[in-house]
């Protein structure tokens, strides 16, 4: 997004929330959790660390790096970020993460600036306020999470079926902008119990499924025209499993079921080292964010194949991986969680890979 837009979506602070009151001193204890008490514990610590080293009081928002803040912020990293204090709040963690949330939506979505030329940047922001509401009950949050399903639906749709990445000229036909507008709008209904919502979150994921969607669960990143770009990234994995698992909650068809089995298992074979199921590096920038969505998603698998361990194993062994070993001093997490030593002091850690690891350990206090 160009800088332009950002001034205008980002011009002039509307709160400002000090770090400090809401805050407290931390420290970073050794062990790998290996039970609830403990995976709390961390889940406690990451969201401290997270939210001290990025919160950019002035502005209601988060900076995009620790250290050297830069100026500008990123939209669909700002949305994530509410997506991973919604599960914060949800957890009933000390950090007061519904007073971040209210202070990031006034800037942002308050004022109808959540919509924006990407619709797979309006996804990102619908499920983050869609979560908000779950999580605090702030009707306002849900409002606006349909109107940017409405919008992404309206203007994103095609006629020969699939929504493009934006509306800015773009014939491009992604995952990214179609599997998370399923599992919105899947969610939706989960919510509202609005029957429209339902039928164009399965129109849209039927189109994701048949043209991105291998036999085999490969999940491919997009058409261009007659075109299929094949690169695998992990986050369509993710949101393809998200909204497998939640048209099944919705509507009990067990299609929905079988392709969360063989999309997520197929992930593993493809994005995990062998032997340690810890997921293979994804570097800084938007790559950093793709780690976290998926294990959010992949996170619920383990309700549905309760006698299939390795999704629960593969959440666990990533979280002990990067505690160990991808560690800051401050707290904060590269993107490498399966390196052997600690990054090097003074690593620049980007606002997207931390949201990652702020993702990864907010799954840990479930799976026990």
């Amino acid at each position: 997004m160009s800088a332009s837009r950002w001034n205008r979506l980002f011009g002039g602070m509307l709160v400002g929330l000090s770090v400090s009151s809401l805050t407290m001193s931390y420290t970073l204890p050794a062990y790998a959790a290996t039970s609830k008490a403990q995976a709390m514990a961390q889940a406690n610590l990451v969201m401290q660390s997270f939210v001290t080293h990025y919160w950019q009081a002035d502005n209601s928002l988060f900076y995009n790096n620790y250290p050297f803040p830069q100026t500008g912020n990123n939209y669909w990293w700002e949305a994530n970020a509410i997506d991973a204090l919604a599960e914060g709040a949800q957890l009933h963690l000390k950090i007061d993460c519904a007073t971040y949330i209210q202070a990031i939506y006034q800037r942002i979505a308050a004022d109808g600036s959540a919509i924006t030329a990407y619709f797979d940047d309006e996804n990102w922001m619908g499920l983050g306020l869609l979560h908000a509401y779950r999580a605090t009950g702030q009707k306002e949050y849900l409002a606006s999470a349909e109107q940017l399903y409405q919008d992404i639906y309206t203007h994103g749709w095609q006629k020969q079926g699939g929504i493009i990445w934006n509306r800015i000229g773009s014939t491009y036909r992604n995952t990214p902008a179609n599997a998370p507008a399923a599992l919105l709008g899947a969610e939706l209904f989960a919510v509202t119990h609005n029957r429209k919502d339902l039928a164009i979150a399965q129109k849209i994921y039927g189109w994701e499924w048949t043209h991105l969607v291998a036999r085999n669960g490969t999940v491919f990143d997009g058409l261009q025209g007659r075109t299929l770009n094949k690169s695998a990234y992990t986050y369509n994995y993710g949101t393809v499993i998200g909204a497998s698992l939640q048209l099944w909650r919705d509507t009990h068809d067990a299609v929905y079921l079988h392709h969360a089995e063989l999309v997520a298992n197929r992930s593993i074979a493809v994005f995990t080292k062998p032997h340690s199921l810890v997921l293979t590096p994804t570097g800084q920038g938007d790559g950093g964010l793709f780690k976290g969505i998926y294990v959010r998603y992949l996170a619920w698998m383990p309700a549905y194949f309760p006698k299939d361990p390795i999704y629960r194993q593969l959440l666990l062994a990533n979280a002990r991986a990067a505690w160990s070993h991808d560690r800051t001093s401050q707290g904060l997490f590269d993107s490498n969680w399966a390196r052997k030593s600690s990054p090097p002091p003074g690593s620049v850690i980007g606002l997207s890979t931390e949201l990652s690891a702020v993702f990864l350990f907010n799954q840990i206090p479930g799976l026990y």
